[in-house]
C-alpha cells in the first residue's frame, strides 16, 4: 500500500499531531504536510537544496505550524532519547559500498518507496 496515497484517502485517518523531517528529499515535506493533522505541527530539520513549497490551505484552513530546528538542547535532547526508547522508535539505514553508489543507491533513492538514510560506507 502507498503510504501517502493511503494516510491521504482515508477519511477517518486522524493524522500525527507533529511530523518530524529529517531527510532532504522535498517529497518528505508533502508527506509530512500531508499527514499532519488539523491543528498539528510540523518540524523541519533536513536542509533541501530546493526551497519546501506549503500551500496557504495548509497554514490557514488546516493551521498547520511550521517550525525549523537546527540544534536541541541537553534537556531536550534527553527528553527525545527517552521517547525514542519508551515508544521503540527506530531507523531505517540503508548501507551500500562505493560502487553500489552510481546504480542501486541511486535506485532506491528515487523509488517512492524508498524510506530512511542511505549511507554510503567506504571501508565495504
Amino acid at each position: 500500500i502507498n503510504t501517502l496515497q493511503s494516510a491521504t484517502t482515508t477519511k477517518n485517518y486522524p493524522g500525527a499531531d507533529v511530523t518530524l523531517v529529517l531527510t532532504d528529499p522535498i517529497v518528505a515535506y508533502k508527506y509530512a504536510l500531508a499527514i499532519t493533522k488539523k491543528h498539528g505541527t510540523m518540524v523541519v530539520v533536513g536542509q533541501p537544496r530546493e526551497p519546501i513549497q506549503i500551500a496557504f490551505r495548509d497554514l490557514i484552513f488546516r493551521d498547520i505550524t511550521v517550525k525549523g530546528s537546527l540544534l536541541s538542547s541537553i534537556e531536550s535532547a534527553r527528553r527525545m532519547v527517552k521517547f525514542v526508547a519508551k515508544h521503540g522508535i527506530q531507523t531505517e539505514i540503508n548501507t551500500y559500498s562505493l560502487e553500489e553508489v552510481p546504480n542501486k543507491m541511486m535506485e532506491d533513492f528515487h523509488s517512492p518507496h524508498m524510506k530512511g538514510k542511505l549511507v554510503v560506507n567506504v571501508s565495504l
